[in-house]
């Protein structure tokens, strides 16, 4: 218990102090032990004080008081931030520039003339850290005490903590949204207490209330706390915990002030933990707000429970009114996802995940996913077939690979892994949002191992979509891995013994998420697989179909099996629309048949070239234009999704590859072509998950210039187009038009007007206008509140909202027609903002003397347009036009 104070008061501690000095002072060794031991010293000094008769009290304050020295060790760091800020204040006055807005800063504002000095300031500095550090600890310890003991309430409150700041960030708005946990901490709170009293007041003369009774000059009252904590009369069966009891009240309350008067920070007669009246704690709103991101920031990264699984949170003890948790119960038990600066180094750790989850590998995760909604990664592959997961290593590592029993062309070696790699990616998945598969181990068929399945399901919920089953089974005869002969009906029968395997597994909750049959297309084509009646039968447990492939291979460079290729002669066969086309194309009617049986198709493993790729391929530009032009030939074929295959520190597809040893601030990542391509793959069908893709067969077709459309609920939003021409002559300059309907197509023109009554995803409107729309939720709010704005919660897009919907001249006329009748015109520039070809059909309608018109006079250029009621004929019986200059 010592060790978890200590550790508490440590984080409280630096916490604090961010806000009060900032950087670096927050992180410097001996000013937070000085702080810290201050906190702790002054209570201890005080009630030992307060044990000896009165007229000894200052003789033991000479030798119990370390006040003063203590005052000396905080002056030697805040001295001279202290005279300099004083200094500056003097000659440029109290706002110049760069003045940092701290505690320190604060203080010396606040501060008479006499008291603004190094000492007096100091003193406050200590004060204040006195006052915030204590209090903070024990609730903050309460706190965690009760969720290791009432282990149902972790899953509610990371649901809300991961919802609210998934919306709101790490904010302060985010933080008064936490109501369910701002209901746990109020609780706890209330049953452990901090004190038996609050509200103590000394009366300075006598005092008689109006009953009689009167207290004496120098006595203290004070109100009894923990009885009104544990009234009956004021709460429903006080002394049971009920974690939302106060969110309950907020939430159903019956008065409009109950989601306020409920609050922690909320001052109330029946809730005193703050005091009450105009000294109340004026830090509660800080110290609330941070026990609330600490709480947050640790259930979101660690399980958490007390040791033995116990539901009792031991006694504290009480000391001169005052509780403190009892110093000799059991430490908590903490399972980590991930060190994270080891933030509890001293406790009694169970290890999930020893590893610090890389920043640029989340970074980069959170690049797609700010695009496409969420990334999708698969774990597994060959390694999966034989992979055993294990209680640990002999290491203490996540995994380990036994590099003398390697099979198949790719030398896959068996490996050992625990749990803590499930963790870790579930650790990467609250922090971007990532989806999985899994691969369940299929070359031992008579005695499934499904470990990887119900600790999957377990550890990730809903971020675990699929499980695969076998790993291109159409090689396993070449491979060695099944006998000579073994076809599609043979798949057919071990994945239905896989079936009844986790039909018999109470652990395998979700049987529904398989995929299959994940061939190569080596050895058998698709059909064979759907001739067998595999669809029909699996069809409850099947989550998607999957195939993989290769358009070529580099297994005779990196293997010595195969045939060899030269990459430079390899290399004009990628540039090119006809590449993705060619790969495709035996997989038309398994696209089709899949849409038929209502499944998803899946490409679950591909990539430049088998065996890891080509050096001058696939890691070029080339390889990025290839990737792109080959997805979205998937897409326009009617995939449902792609994973594009990475591999290790040797091969030369990689869209990402780490530095090769954890010097990443000298070696950096390296990011390679296919991620360029994911990255506008992803820009292009955006996060609607309702994109769908066409190849416009470009210029006749041409496969050097090969471009898509890209259309959501029916309407065309984005183009891509591609430039594969690399003339020596640098004639390769390409000069596209687009138009949508319009010309010889018999269809309306629809040609999209300027890129800013387009529809846009909230992010993309940041960064084109460097504000922090996508970040900050109020001024978000009031964006989507503009007259001017129209949001699809459909798309999840936000267009410019036109004051007018026609898009041809009859429509204009109408329009035109429509407003001269209420007694005015309309104003062109309006008109062309709504529709750019307007200015064009009011020409053509005023020489046909359906309107008049007022233009510039210095320019001509038409200003106002009415409708023409009169229409008069000229001599030979046409309209004549009519228009005024202005």
């Amino acid at each position: 218990m010592e060790a978890l104070k200590a550790n508490l008061i440590h984080i409280v501690c630096r916490t604090s102090n961010r806000l009060f000095v900032g950087l670096p002072l927050c992180r410097e060794p001996e000013y937070l032990k000085i702080q810290e031991e201050w906190t702790i010293h002054v209570m201890v000094a005080a009630q030992l004080i307060y044990l000896f008769p009165k007229p000894l009290r200052p003789i033991a304050g000479l030798f119990l008081n370390k006040v003063e020295s203590m005052t000396k060790r905080v002056e030697k760091f805040l001295a001279a931030t202290i005279i300099e800020r004083i200094e500056k204040d003097a000659k440029y006055g109290p706002n110049w520039e760069g003045r940092p807005s701290d505690l320190i800063s604060w203080l010396i504002d606040s501060a008479p003339p006499e008291h603004k000095n190094v000492e007096d300031i100091t003193v406050r500095v200590m004060l204040i850290n006195f006052a915030a550090i204590h209090t903070t600890t024990l609730i903050l310890t309460n706190t965690l005490f009760e969720i290791a003991a009432r282990t149902e309430y972790i899953e509610p409150l990371r649901m809300e903590m991961e919802e609210v700041i998934g919306n709101y960030g790490w904010t302060k708005e985010a933080m008064g949204r936490m109501w369910k946990l701002d209901s746990f901490m109020k609780e706890s709170t209330r049953l452990a207490g901090v004190s038996n009293i609050a509200v103590g007041r000394k009366a300075r003369k006598d005092f008689t209330f109006s009953n009689g009774l009167t207290i004496p000059a120098g006595y203290t009252v004070a109100a009894a706390s923990s009885g009104v904590h544990s009234d009956p009369a004021i709460y429903e069966d006080p002394e049971s915990f009920n974690g939302f009891r106060f969110f309950e009240m907020r939430r159903n309350g019956t008065n409009e002030y109950d989601p306020l008067r409920h609050q922690m920070v909320s001052l109330d007669f029946t809730y005193l933990v703050f005091g009450h009246g105009r000294h109340a704690c004026p830090g509660r709103f800080l110290a609330v707000n941070e026990i609330k991101a600490m709480t947050a920031h640790i259930l979101l990264n660690y399980d958490i429970k007390l040791p033995g699984d116990a539901k009792e949170v031991p006694p504290g003890r009480w000391f001169a009114g005052n509780r403190i948790p009892d110093p000799k119960a059991e430490w908590v038990e903490i399972r980590t996802f991930s060190n994270l600066n080891s933030l509890f180094v001293d406790f009694t750790l169970t290890a999930l995940f020893r590893t610090v989850l890389q920043v640029p590998f989340l970074n980069l995760l959170s690049n797609l996913a700010r695009r496409a909604g969420s990334v999708r990664i698969r774990v597994g592959g060959n390694t999966q077939e034989t992979a055993v997961l294990v209680d640990h290593t002999d290491n203490g590592r996540i995994l380990e690979k036994d590099i003398h029993g390697v099979s198949n062309p790719t030398q896959t070696p068996p490996l050992d892994y625990t749990r803590d790699l499930i963790y870790m990616m579930g650790n990467v998945s609250k922090f971007v949002p990532v989806d999985w598969f899994l691969g369940i181990p299929f070359h031992d068929t008579d005695d499934f191992h499904l470990a990887v399945a119900e600790v999957g399901q377990q550890v990730l919920g809903s971020r675990l979509i699929g499980l695969q089953v076998g790993n291109e089974p159409d090689l396993y005869a070449r491979h060695g891995h099944r006998q000579s002969g073994y076809g599609p009906y043979d798949y057919f029968g071990e994945f239905g013994s896989l079936v009844g395997a986790m039909d018999g597994d109470e652990h395998v909750i979700n049987r529904g998420l398989l995929i299959g049959p994940n061939i190569a297309t080596g050895d058998w084509f698709p059909e064979q697989v759907w001739d067998t009646g595999f669809v029909d039968s699996y069809s409850n447990n099947l989550a998607f179909l999957a195939v993989e492939h290769y358009p070529t291979d580099n297994c005779y460079a990196q293997f010595g099996v195969g045939t060899p290729h030269d990459p430079q002669e390899l290399f004009p066969t990628f540039l090119t629309h006809e590449s993705g086309r060619e790969i495709v194309n035996p997989y038309r009617n398994t696209t089709q048949y899949a849409q038929e049986k209502g499944k998803r198709l899946l490409m679950f493993e591909t990539n430049t070239a088998s065996c890891g790729g080509f050096p001058g391929i696939s890691d070029s530009f080339g390889a990025a234009l290839w990737g792109l032009d080959y997805a979205m030939q998937m897409a326009h074929s009617n995939f449902s999704g792609a994973l594009f295959h990475v591999g290790g520190q040797n091969v030369f597809y990689n869209p990402f590859t780490p530095p090769p040893t954890n010097q990443s601030t000298f070696r950096e990542w390296t990011v390679g072509p296919i991620y360029y391509a994911s990255l506008v793959m992803a820009e292009a069908l955006g996060p609607s998950n309702n994109a769908q893709v066409l190849d416009l067969e470009a210029n006749g077709g041409n496969p050097n210039t090969p471009a898509y459309a890209v259309y959501e609920n029916g309407n065309p939003v984005r183009v891509l187009l591609f430039n594969y021409i690399s003339d020596s002559s640098g004639a390769n300059d390409l000069t596209v038009g687009i138009s949508i309907g319009g010309g010889q197509t018999g269809q309306p023109n629809g040609t999209p007007g300027q890129g800013k009554h387009n529809p846009m995803r909230l992010e993309d409107i940041a960064m084109l206008t460097e504000t922090p729309l996508d970040t900050d939720a109020v001024l978000r709010e009031k964006f989507k509140a503009h007259d001017k704005i129209q949001y699809d919660p459909k798309t999840n897009l936000y267009s410019y909202k036109h004051d007018f919907t026609f898009r041809n001249k009859a429509a204009l006329l109408t329009e035109i027609q429509r407003q001269t009748k209420k007694g005015g015109g309309l104003s062109v520039r309006a008109l062309k903002e709504s529709w750019k070809e307007a200015p064009q059909a009011i020409e053509e309608l005023e020489k046909e003397g359906e309107v008049l018109v007022t233009r510039t006079q210095k320019d001509g250029q038409l200003r106002m347009v009415f409708w023409n009621e009169i229409k008069p004929t000229d001599e030979a019986g046409g309209k004549k036009p009519f228009n005024m200059a202005i």
